[in-house]
């Protein structure tokens, strides 16, 4: 029976060999000055390649420490991990004892989704996920005959996925630690290799005391396999977390962002004409094609100008006051559905940093990580449980709210619907935006921008900074 069905996998929806010679990779662009230095990008996700070569030899040795001990050993598929798996996790209920995917199952994984069960049986599911698993083993292996170990672990770390619109390792070092993944250091590498298990719930910024447990996880795997010395090990555990420099990527942030703006149309505009194809005759597109983009901006004379604009801006801003001094500009000359929409963008914001992501963890982090726990890691940010509220109210339906609510998740949201901790989780959610609406009202000291000083320090409230 297994081997028929094996027969029958390694015959159905393979992918081909064109497939797995040349994965599909959204990369982004990214531009240089005329001295070489990069100050922007263009990009869907937010992804830069790297080559085996080019790796942090601390990212390699977490990888390997925490997530395939025997990587170099095995053909794809590590059967002493899945005996383990099999006597521990299903016969013991042992579930600390550890996953049985190889890197290069779980790059098979990211590379070839697995079928939505949605509205199937259980046993249909069953034999589904069967199906899905042998088919992973088979690319695995594929994956082993045509690439290196270093080559499928780099190609692993290039695709993942690391939220807050990081991915790959190189974007998510530049967005936590603001600096490239080579120059990373072995706690910093250890956090990010930590989030592969899930970076949900290891999200340093959202849940910095799980992000920080799962870190001396990995760091405690560096030292029993030897890459890391006791004394290092001993040193680094006591180390905080220093996530200071993380920063979302985004396409207006950074030197000249109207230079790149325009030289976006400019590029479009010159690929069409000249008629500039990729090697196989398609056409070129500057958001997913990882192209390098060399400019004739200088940044040096580039932050010499915005520095005489500053200068120029405090004369503006005296001209603008004498005509909007002591109006709203979230409200003046507004219809109620532009004010809606005003105010729904100003929510957004507020929502979007780092004084409302405290107040999240603080009513929100222990429930959710308990219900994600509970039900397969469903998303549960905020749209998602506000679209639930409606759902459980009759104000819509599940189709209504998928835009928030992913499909292959339906059958473990209603199963959270009828969970008595369901009604917690809508308890403390509700009170997180009492909570919100009442501190970002509050004045408070906060330090906000000068022509003249600089920074100075103002009575104000956090939702008066937003807008």
């Amino acid at each position: 029976m297994v081997i028929r069905t094996f027969f029958i996998v390694s015959n159905g929806d393979m992918p081909t060999f064109e497939e797995l010679e040349n994965p599909k990779y959204d990369l982004a662009s990214i531009v240089y000055d005329a001295k070489g230095r990069p100050f922007g990008k263009y990009y869907v996700e937010n992804r830069e390649q790297i080559t085996k070569d080019e790796l942090s030899p601390y990212v390699h040795d977490a990888l390997i420490s925490t997530e395939d001990a025997r990587f170099y050993g095995h053909s794809g598929i590590d059967f002493q991990a899945l005996m383990r798996v099999a006597f521990k996790t299903i016969l013991f209920s042992n579930e600390s004892s550890g996953g049985g995917s190889t890197i290069s199952q779980q790059l098979a994984k990211l590379l070839f989704k697995r079928p939505s069960t949605r509205g199937m049986s259980t046993a249909e599911k069953i034999v589904t996920m069967i199906q899905v698993k042998l088919k992973e083993w088979i690319i695995a292996a594929k994956l082993e005959k045509q690439y290196t170990k270093d080559e499928i672990m780099t190609m692993y770390l290039n695709k993942f996925e690391f939220i807050n619109g990081a991915h790959g390792v190189q974007a998510a070092s530049q967005t936590y630690f603001g600096k490239s993944q080579s120059e990373l250091e072995p706690q910093e590498a250890a956090v990010l290799v930590g989030m592969l298990k899930n970076p949900s719930l290891f999200n340093p910024i959202r849940f910095p005391d799980k992000a920080k447990a799962r870190r001396n996880v990995v760091l405690s795997q560096m030292k029993n396999y030897n890459v890391l010395e006791s004394e290092a090990y001993d040193t680094l555990v006591q180390k905080e977390m220093d996530m200071s420099n993380f920063q979302r990527e985004a396409h207006d942030i950074g030197p000249a962002p109207y230079f790149r703006s325009e030289l976006t149309k400019w590029l479009n505009k010159l690929l069409k004409e000249e008629n500039i194809k990729k090697p196989d005759g398609s056409a070129y597109n500057i958001y997913t094609d990882g192209l390098k983009i060399q400019t004739t901006i200088d940044l040096d004379y580039q932050r010499l100008a915005e520095e005489s604009v500053k200068e120029h801006m405090a004369e503006l801003q005296k001209k603008y006051f004498r005509v909007w001094k002591g109006m709203n500009p979230w409200s003046h000359d507004a219809d109620e559905m532009q004010k809606k929409i005003r105010y729904d963008v100003l929510n957004k914001r507020a929502k979007e940093s780092e004084r409302y992501l405290a107040l999240h963890n603080r009513f929100l982090s222990e429930i959710k990580t308990t219900l994600q726990e509970k039900y397969n890691n469903i998303p549960l940010n905020e749209n998602a449980i506000k679209a639930l509220i409606n759902i459980e109210n009759k104000k819509s339906n599940f189709n209504d709210e998928s835009k928030y609510l992913k499909g292959r998740f339906y059958d473990e949201y209603k199963r959270l619907l009828k969970d008595e901790k369901w009604n917690v989780l809508k308890e403390k959610y509700n009170a997180l935006q009492e909570e919100f609406d009442k501190e970002f009202k509050t004045k408070i000291p906060l330090n906000v921008f000068d022509y003249k000083e600089g920074e100075v320090q103002k009575e104000m409230s956090p939702l008066d900074s937003v807008k």
